[in-house]
This record gives C-alpha cells, structure tokens and sequence, in this order.
C-alpha cells in the first residue's frame, strides 16, 4: 500500500461518511472499505502505513476546524483509536490525561461537524 493524494482523500471520505452517520470503523472494518487501493490488516508494512495516512486525515480535519476525524477508527479490543491518534491529540493541544474523555469529546466534535454536511 502506498499512500498517496487519493488514498488520503478515499480515507477521508470514508471517514466523513461515518461522521455523518455518526459511527466509528475498526481498523479491519476501515481498511475493507478502500476500493482505489488495497489495505491488508494482516500485512506488517499495510498496518504501518495506515498511522500516516490517519494522520494526513487528521491534519486537514484539524486545520479546517472539523475535529480530529481519525478518532473514528478504534482498535476491537479497546473501542478507542491507537497510540498515534493520542500523540496527534496531544500535538494540537488536547488534554490526553482522561483518554476515554477526549475520544468522547473529540468524537462529539466530528459528529457535529458533519451533521449538517
């Protein structure tokens, strides 16, 4: 898998469609939904690069007000994002030290935000 323009764009536009539907992906669920590349969970360097690619989302998400979108793809286990989602929390100033309130809140933001899309 490479990332390129239109992975990031399809990743977005999945994610959006969640927002509006108010839901959130597994990382498996998420990856099935590519269609333009393909994305295998099972694959060590495809799950690598899925980190960059959320937070290529994330960075355009962010600075055009809309919330940190990625908050949508959760690990099965936990129901949360991953480490990296935190790390890009905490780079644009969120309080990380309550992890289930910011995927609360953060999610909030991004269901909002898409409502009236």
């Amino acid at each position: 898998m490479t990332i390129t323009d239109t992975t990031v764009l399809e990743a977005r536009l999945i994610l959006e469609q969640a927002a509006r539907e108010r839901c959130s992906f597994t990382y498996t669920r998420f990856a099935r939904r590519f269609t333009t590349t393909e994305i295998d969970m099972m694959n060590a360097d495809h799950r690598a690069r899925i980190g960059p690619l959320l937070d290529a989302v994330a960075e355009q998400t962010e600075a055009e007000g809309k919330g940190i979108l990625p908050v949508l793809v959760v690990k099965k286990q936990t129901n949360r994002p991953s480490k990296g989602f935190f790390k890009f929390a905490e780079k644009c100033g969120r309080n990380t030290s309550n992890p289930d309130r910011l995927v609360l809140d953060e999610q909030a933001k991004v269901f909002n935000a898409y409502e009236a899309i």
